[in-house]
C-alpha cells in the first residue's frame, strides 16, 4: 500500500504548495482527484488480492486497478492534447484506455468479463462522486483540513 501512502502525500504537498496542472482550478478542488485515484486503486487492489486465486479475476482487477489512476497523468497533459474540459476529459480520457481493454478482452473471449463489468462500475462511480463533491464546501474544509 506503498503506492497509496505516496499517492496521497505527493497530492497533499502539491495541494500545500498552491500547484495545480489545471489552469483555473484551485489546488484544494484538484486535491480530490489524487484523493480519489488512491480511494479507487485501493478499492481494486483489495478486490483483487481478495480473488488472487480466481486468476481471470485477479489480473483484469489489477489491470483496472492501474488503469484508474490515470486521471492525475492526463491533467499534466498540454492542453493542447486534452482539451478544455477539465476533470471530466481526464476521465473521459481514462474511460476510453479502460474501454479499449475492455474491447479487447470481450472480443477475445466473446464476452465481457464480469471482474471488468464490476470494477468499472467502481471506477464510474468514483468519477462521478468526485466530480461531485469537488467543489462543495465540505470538500473544500477536508481538503484546507489536509493541507493544514
Amino acid at each position: 500500500m506503498l503506492v497509496v501512502a505516496v499517492g496521497i502525500s505527493l497530492g497533499i504537498a502539491a495541494a500545500r504548495a498552491g500547484v495545480t496542472p489545471v489552469p483555473g482550478v484551485s489546488p484544494l478542488t484538484f486535491l480530490v482527484l489524487p484523493i480519489g485515484e488512491m480511494f479507487t486503486f485501493s478499492v481494486l487492489f483489495v478486490a483483487a488480492i481478495a480473488l488472487r486465486r480466481r486468476a481471470e479475476y485477479h489480473k483484469r482487477l489489477m489491470l483496472l486497478a492501474t488503469l484508474a489512476m490515470l486521471a492525475p497523468a492526463f491533467a499534466r497533459f498540454p492542453a493542447e492534447l486534452v482539451g478544455p474540459g477539465g476533470p471530466v476529459a481526464f476521465f473521459g480520457l481514462t474511460d476510453l484506455v479502460i474501454a479499449g481493454c475492455i474491447a479487447y478482452d470481450s472480443f477475445r473471449n466473446r464476452r465481457m468479463h464480469p471482474a471488468f463489468a464490476a470494477g468499472v462500475a467502481v471506477v464510474v462511480v468514483s468519477q462521478v462522486g468526485r466530480l461531485v463533491i469537488s467543489g462543495t464546501p465540505q470538500w473544500m474544509d477536508f481538503a484546507g483540513w489536509l493541507v493544514s
